[in-house]
């Protein structure tokens, strides 16, 4: 009786955690039949050719894997033997293949990790070191000095044992398959990479880090150059795992969380190895040339997967196809962002010159260049501290504020040009609040010029250090608020300037400092009809009536302004000459608040928002907003979506004519790169709407992003005032 193996040609296309699998099979033919048998195989990973059998025994193996040899064709995972330390040998799995009652075929699927040196016996193995020891006898990680696999030629044997129905051995042989692989960062037999200058870097959100998150997707950018004549055409391996934590007591892949994924070209993903989980890997971008032959690819891991107080390494393994690997792997990475930012509730006002309330929430729209508006955010500090207890994190608001700050910005952006305090003070007031309970800021800004048609940002931010673990992190919180400006000359405002007037109540062409007079700016409403509380600037500002909420300007030189401006009437503003530079050019501005709409009854409305996940690759969320129950009419409508920490994600502003009927409006936006798995993730979507008569309508919901799912839900939008 004898057992006869097919040829396996030799490998030396591998690195460390490239996997083999199907281009290892060999196929074991025996001369008599095998139906009843047990078959028995013990691989060796790896020894010398000239090594002995020592396996060849009188009693059937203790460890390996086993297999009833079936009664019909078919193939089926073996069956690993439990004894002893085995499992720290264990390389996932061996796939029986039966095709007749004398033939069967192993198909042995694995990664290439440390050289064990031998076939398994009563010997512990670390499974850390199964990712990081070149040999198991190597005095330290990540070197590659001790003889092995990755310095000489190495066989991959495998000892197959047939046994009778008592498990006495009636076959037996060998298997050497010839192997040959790369260490880290090196080529065959320790020589040079064929691929160099691998480099990484760590991003949340666009931003860079330096370690990963329990709450945000961390991306690592890896990149090295292929070289002027190797194609990157065999896709690539990503892999995660820890470091740290480790029992030594189950097999390696589960003991250390090991996760990964093979990608081709493309950015397109699979699962990596049958037994060892990829959920930890969310996505892959295709590759990317920087410059020359320096390309990239960004992978991006899902933050449920890591741990507070581990250690992880990230391994990269691009191929050429059907010939060569090389293997990366990157310095110890930590947690450095365990909780999200932490907020408290926020009040948030804007007040203007209507003289019935002046407040609104988060956005104001329909605002006049010149025209105050007055801006709060003020952050309660008893629900930060519950926040931040709920978060596991430590401190209160008071031990943990580190500064606020305010910007004006064109965008939605966490950080820019820092407010320019002078504008404040040039209206009085610019102000911190800061006391038991609540902190924030309240300014004053009048309209600039060139804020007309603009979406412009006024963004708090406050700053904060958490202590953790590591130390301590700051963290941002921050807090947007929407001014849409438009021109002086506003709606159905219709003002026409007649001419300057001496006392006397002629006409006047040019001041002369020798006058010392008072002097009449007369300005013609020509809306019949529609009356205005009026607003006069000429350096400083006058206005005559009043709002309880808001600061009163009555400041020269204007010395006389009418209260307000009805329809067919004159307006007469009159300057004190006297208090005018000499040599300086001036500029007087008339501003109109409508009276009609300043007292507006509001009610409530509803808005249906459909969300659709609209691309796997492009990580595109498709959003529908359907206003058609509206009843009043919509002059602008802005949506806006946060996530990720109060992070704005999205926004768009829709403005609308007097005829427009309702309908929808579709919108696009990439709250997450390139989602490519089940992936669930709530957004915070916030609805505002000013209507032709001046209300303001605003109400916000959320919303999960679910990989092909589509939500759809329904926002009412109250008045806020």
């Amino acid at each position: 009786m004898a057992l006869s193996f097919s040829t396996v040609s030799d490998q030396n296309i591998h690195s460390v955690l490239r996997p083999f699998g199907s281009e290892l099979a060999f196929t074991v033919t025996s001369s008599t039949s095998l139906a009843g048998k047990e078959i028995f195989i013990v691989p060796a990973f790896f020894v010398r050719e000239t090594d002995v059998q020592s396996l060849l025994i009188s009693d059937y193996p203790r460890y390996g894997y086993r297999h009833t040899y079936p009664g019909s064709n078919g193939t089926a995972d073996m069956t690993k033997q439990s004894h002893d330390y085995d499992f720290c040998h264990e390389n996932v799995r061996l796939s029986f293949t039966r095709s007749s009652t004398t033939q069967f075929t192993v198909t042995p699927y694995g990664l290439t990790t440390m050289d064990i040196g031998k076939a398994p016996s009563t010997y512990q193995l670390d499974s850390v070191d199964r990712c990081m020891k070149s040999h198991r006898l190597a005095g330290s990680r990540l070197e590659n000095i001790t003889p092995s696999v990755f310095r000489e030629d190495r066989v991959m044997r495998f000892y197959v044992v047939v046994t009778d129905g008592d498990y006495q051995i009636e076959q037996q042989g060998k298997i050497d398959i010839g192997f040959t692989a790369r260490w880290y960062e090196k080529g065959l037999y320790d020589a040079t990479a064929e691929w160099s200058k691998f480099d990484y870097n760590l991003y949340q959100n666009g931003s860079a880090v330096d370690g990963f998150s329990l709450h945000t997707d961390t991306v690592i950018r890896f990149q090295f150059d292929k070289g002027a004549t190797n194609a990157w055409d065999g896709g690539w391996w990503v892999y995660i795992f820890r470091e740290t934590g480790n029992t030594n007591t189950a097999n390696y892949w589960d003991d250390i969380k090991l996760n990964g994924k093979f990608f081709s070209t493309s950015g397109v993903g699979s699962s990596a190895l049958t037994g060892v989980d990829s959920s930890a890997i969310v996505s892959s971008s295709a590759i990317t040339n920087i410059a020359g032959n320096l390309n990239y690819v960004d992978i991006t891991f899902d933050s449920s997967y890591f741990e507070k107080g581990y250690i992880y390494r990230a391994v990269f393994v691009p191929a050429k196809l059907n010939d060569f690997s090389n293997s990366f792997i990157t310095d110890t990475l930590k947690i450095t962002d365990y909780v999200p930012p932490t907020k408290g509730d926020v009040t948030d006002e804007i007040e203007h010159y209507d003289q019935v309330s002046g407040i609104f929430l988060n956005c104001v729209s329909g605002v006049a260049v010149g025209e105050r508006l007055r801006f709060k955010a003020i952050m309660d500090k008893t629900s930060y501290d519950a926040n931040i207890l709920t978060n596991v994190s430590a401190g209160t608001f008071d031990t943990n504020l580190r500064t606020y700050k305010l910007y004006v910005t064109e965008q939605a952006v966490q950080s820019g040009l820092p407010l320019n305090y002078s504008d404040a003070e040039a209206v009085g007031e610019y102000g911190i609040v800061d006391n038991a309970t609540e902190n924030g800021g309240i300014t004053t800004l009048r309209m600039q010029e060139g804020w007309a048609g603009k979406t412009m940002f006024l963004t708090h931010e406050w700053t904060f250090d958490i202590k953790l673990d590591n130390g301590l992190k700051s963290q941002d919180v921050v807090y947007y608020q929407q001014i849409f400006s438009v021109d002086a000359k506003v709606s159905d405002l219709d003002i026409e300037f007649i001419g300057f007037f001496d006392e006397n109540g002629d006409a006047l062409t040019k001041i002369c400092a020798t006058n010392n007079q008072t002097i009449t700016a007369r300005f013609e409403n020509l809306n019949v009809g529609q009356s205005y509380n009026l607003i006069a600037i000429l350096d400083n500002e006058k206005n005559t009536w009043t709002n309880s909420s808001f600061i009163k300007l009555n400041s020269q030189p204007i010395v006389s302004l009418p209260e307000n401006f009805d329809g067919s009437e004159l307006v007469d503003v009159e300057i004190d000459t006297k208090l005018l530079d000499i040599d300086k050019q001036y500029t007087l501005q008339l501003i109109g608040i409508s009276e009609t709409n300043a007292v507006a009854t509001c009610g409530t409305e509803t808005i249906e928002i459909a969300q659709t996940y609209a691309g796997v690759q492009q990580g595109a969320v498709l959003i529908t907003i359907d206003y058609g129950s509206f009843s009043g009419s919509l002059k602008k409508l802005w949506f806006e979506v946060t996530g990720w920490g109060n992070k704005l994600l999205g926004s768009q502003k829709f403005e609308f004519t007097a005829d427009s009927e309702p309908g929808q409006q579709t919108i696009i936006f990439y709250p997450k790169k390139e989602i490519t798995k089940e992936y669930s993730v709530t957004l915070d979507y916030k609805i505002t709407v000013f209507t032709t008569d001046g209300c303001y309508l605003s109400g916000t919901t959320q919303l999960t992003v679910v990989d092909t799912t589509q939500v759809t839900d329904t926002v009412t939008v109250n008045l806020t005032t």
